[in-house]
């Protein structure tokens, strides 16, 4: 008894009729990627704010509006006064132009709306991909739905989000030509043409593409089936000639020109204390949140799909899991690329387990008749999916939402939504403060608050340090660590940057330190974040004004 469900039978496309549906229902009717689409879209704008939950949006915001004023591109820092015109690589200009123009039509819901947008966008088409390769319908669906899940572990409203939608096009390229000869690799350099001015995750495009070109020379060294060499050959000279061409586009289409590939290099792959201190840097937690647990369903799939057709996978396959494996179980932000690298491997070998005799075999009979129901029903979901091609619905989802945020997020004078960043995560009430008490002199800020706080008070006010960690080198990262860690020098490291105020996480050791020193006065204080000002002279009205300070108690 088969279980092949790969294609549609010959007899089963017979059977239906040439348009077994009439044209309107053709065009309302969503397709399983047009639920999945809607489902995942709606869920992350159900999410809402959490898509802000890094402060780093405020000013990828601001430097676009800056781009788009000044139609230059920033070489030299802006936002701090720690970094005087300190040589800046805005890596994601383009990206930020794209979000300030959002932002200045839409607000900060439309910056919500977009990320969630182009996410969905991602998976959507991830779905459309495994489809494409012959993966079983419902097995897809499922597939997406696990590597969506673990990639919302990074979902944020930043410009990886155009990397995580680039990344499945190119590997999709890519694997078409690898694998069907479809000649769509001069799409190539001109998705990089945008993909290096988008975001630095460009770099992943080329480390697929190594893997490519290294695949196929492996094959071709090794192999001892003639065609197969010579069809190696051929793909190792088309991959080694994209490669260039994307290489002298990346290098000469950027702003920076090769500079940006030598800063990547240093700041990050060059500076171990970056690496280890920044947040997203660190390895998966497999013991928080739902994301995790899908992650590492990933890699037992990935196990069990290498370990039922060993013999059916090929270097590049190989090279491609072992990568970004790697990659993902070094730092958790790479677990959205790893999701969409590995989901199309484990749908591919999925489908060889599930077509072979050998594994028929094992099988109980009541077992096979399950599957095999099973896949008859998913090939009969498949003929009627392919139907409903039209997307109309999930496009009439996507306007709603647009003209529902172009009215403030109000239908009826009625509030749907409203996306802010979390005032129990950021310092928005403090806000209400600085502003009107005109606080003069240089803040010393928590790092992970300096985007927001870009956003918020840029031009007043400049901060200490922000998220930019490229930029700012590890060194100086290491200072701020003296104060935010209340290591040993950290009052020297104030007094150096001539600090007036301090604006930081209430409870933190720094706050509870400030409020018993002397020469420190706490003037505001919330459940987030605590406002202190230097005991001299030129504070002597704020501090006479708000003397009944208290440090808050977060009891959450």
């Amino acid at each position: 008894m088969s279980l092949n469900h790969s294609e549609h039978s010959h007899e089963e496309v017979e059977s239906i009729p040439d348009n077994p549906v009439p044209t309107f229902f053709r065009w309302v009717m969503p397709s399983i990627g047009d639920l999945l689409f809607i489902m995942i879209f709606l869920l992350l704008l159900s999410l809402g704010a959490r898509l802000l939950d890094d402060g780093d949006t405020g000013w990828h915001i601001r430097i676009g509006e800056q781009i788009w004023k000044t139609f230059s591109i920033p070489h030299q820092d802006l936002y701090s006064y720690t970094m005087p015109d300190q040589p800046w690589f805005a890596w994601g200009w383009l990206s930020d132009v794209i979000f300030a123009v959002v932002h200045k039509i839409l607000g900060l819901n439309g910056i919500v709306i977009l990320s969630a947008l182009i996410f969905s966008l991602t998976f959507s088409l991830l779905f459309r991909f495994l489809l494409k390769q012959g993966t079983d319908l419902i097995l897809s669906a499922i597939l997406v739905i696990i590597a969506a899940s673990a990639s919302t572990l990074h979902c944020l409203a930043r410009p990886h989000i155009f990397s995580l939608l680039l990344t499945l096009i190119w590997f999709w390229l890519l694997d078409q030509y690898q694998t069907q000869g479809k000649k769509y690799l001069y799409f190539l350099p001109l998705i990089m043409l945008f993909w290096v001015n988008l975001h630095g995750g460009f770099v992943s495009g080329f480390i697929i593409l190594f893997i490519y070109l290294l695949g196929n020379l492996l094959t071709y060294m090794t192999g001892s089936h003639k065609p197969d060499k010579l069809r190696a050959r051929a793909q190792l000279k088309s991959f080694a000639l994209t490669g260039a061409l994307c290489l002298v586009v990346a290098i000469c289409l950027n702003p920076y020109g090769y500079k940006l590939f030598t800063h990547i290099y240093e700041s990050y792959l060059g500076s171990t204390f970056l690496r280890d201190y920044t947040m997203e840097f660190k390895s998966p937690d497999f013991h928080a949140g739902l994301g995790y647990k899908m992650y590492a369903i990933l890699i037992l799939l990935i196990i069990m799909a290498f370990g039922v057709s060993l013999s059916r996978t090929n270097f590049v396959e190989i090279g491609l899991i072992i990568t970004w494996t790697y990659m993902s179980l070094y730092s958790a932000r790479n677990i959205p690329l790893f999701a969409i690298i590995a989901a199309p491997i484990i749908g591919r070998h999925a489908e060889v387990f599930f077509n072979s005799s050998d594994m028929q075999a094992r099988l109980s009979p009541w077992l096979r008749s399950f599957l095999n129901r099973f896949f008859a029903l998913s090939r009969r979901t498949r003929v009627s999916n392919d139907l409903f091609n039209k997307h109309l619905l999930a496009i009439t989802a996507v306007l709603i939402v647009g003209m529902i945020g172009l009215n403030g997020g109000k239908v009826r004078g009625k509030g749907l939504f409203s996306f802010n960043f979390d005032s129990q995560r950021f310092p928005v009430a403090a806000l209400e403060f600085i502003k009107p008490n005109k606080i003069r002199g240089n803040m010393f800020n928590e790092m992970g608050w300096g985007g927001f706080l870009i956003y918020a008070l840029y031009p007043e006010y400049k901060v200490f340090i922000d998220g930019r960690g490229d930029m700012y080198g590890g060194d100086f990262a290491k200072t701020y660590t003296q104060v935010a860690w209340v290591k040993a020098g950290w009052k020297e490291v104030l007094h150096k940057y001539n600090v007036n105020w301090v604006i930081y996480p209430a409870n933190s050791q720094l706050s509870v330190l400030l409020i018993e020193s002397k020469d420190w006065k706490l003037i505001y204080a919330d459940r987030v974040a605590n406002i202190f000002v230097r005991n001299i002279p030129q504070n002597e009205g704020l501090i006479k004004k708000y003397p009944a300070a208290e440090l808050a108690v977060d009891e959450r």
